[in-house]
């Protein structure tokens, strides 16, 4: 795995956006029918009303960022059919609590440096992660040389490659699964972090000030986290465009790699299996209620 993630940096730095000559990836027929895990009408009917009672924000932060409106709403309406429980909600109001309290984070910060990304950021060895050139490559940087900070560490499974490291930085007081993925949007705090340089005027701006609570202010508030979604399927767009894929046509596929993340690794499997991108749950779910999230954000 390694060597897949070391793969992708020369190419990483050389991109440059563009969906000329791409093919486009239909959306398979297959996926209005599809038998989808969990599926219920009541989770279903609950997903539309969350897009349709935020449809202003979607709708002003998509265009903002150069993106359909539809595959903002449509990222936020699945993870609220298939993904989103009392858990979520549980961890949201944690999440809240922590964003207005800069002395938790401050206590924290002192009982336990280990976890303090500002201390982390200032490490000389993490230098070269913060002089790359955008917010994507740094922070990718700094999550893959944490992670391979000793041998043991350096074959973590893909799946964990953001996980363990958003759970030691975003997860100060140790609360159950709290440091995963926060707001209407799911939205991860690395995720964010390496979309800032994308957002415009709502970016965190995090190396300059070194405040945490403001990454969960960020994506906790209706408001603003719709740019970091926009923000982030249009770079999976744009990613999957450098190898000839256009999935701007495609919201299921879109919406598969928000949920996913770590569009890099999948491209990669997808380009080496020489076959199109698929679906996982979300992205049939999404092309199956495609109709019904364009009505509910109109």
């Amino acid at each position: 795995m390694k060597g897949v993630f070391s793969l992708f940096w020369g190419i990483l730095f050389s991109f440059n956006v563009s969906f000329a000559g791409a093919i486009v990836v239909p959306v398979d027929p297959a996926d209005a029918t599809a038998h989808i895990k969990d599926e219920t009408a009541a989770k279903n009917a609950n997903a539309l009303a969350v897009i349709a009672q935020n449809k202003n924000a979607i709708n002003r932060a998509a265009r903002n960022r150069g993106v359909d409106p539809v595959l903002v709403a449509a990222s936020i309406a699945a993870e609220h059919a298939l993904n989103y429980d009392i858990y979520d909600r549980m961890q949201n109001l944690m999440g809240e609590q922590l964003s207005r309290s800069a002395n938790i984070w401050a206590q924290t910060n002192v009982d336990h440096p280990e976890k303090n990304l500002s201390l982390l950021i200032e490490d000389p060895s993490y230098a070269d992660c913060f002089s790359r050139s955008d917010s994507y490559n740094k922070w990718f940087c700094v999550v893959q040389k944490w992670n391979n900070r000793d041998f043991s560490l350096s074959f973590k499974a893909e799946k964990r490659f953001f996980l363990d490291f958003t759970t030691n930085f975003f997860d100060p007081n140790a609360h159950s699964d709290i440091g995963l993925s926060f707001g209407i949007g799911q939205m991860s705090p690395v995720r964010a972090l390496m979309m800032d340089d994308r957002v415009g005027s709502q970016a965190i701006n995090f190396e300059r000030h070194h405040d945490v609570t403001v990454v969960f202010q960020k994506i906790l508030d209706p408001n603003t986290v719709p740019y970091f979604i926009a923000a982030t399927n249009k770079y999976a767009m744009s990613v999957y465009a450098s190898k000839g894929y256009d999935i701007s046509q495609n919201p299921g596929i879109v919406a598969t790699l928000y949920n996913l993340g770590n569009e890099w690794y999948y491209l990669g499997r997808t380009s080496r299996a020489g076959r199109l991108p698929e679906t996982n749950d979300f992205g049939k779910w999404v092309n199956k209620h495609i109709d019904e999230i364009r009505a509910a954000i109109r």
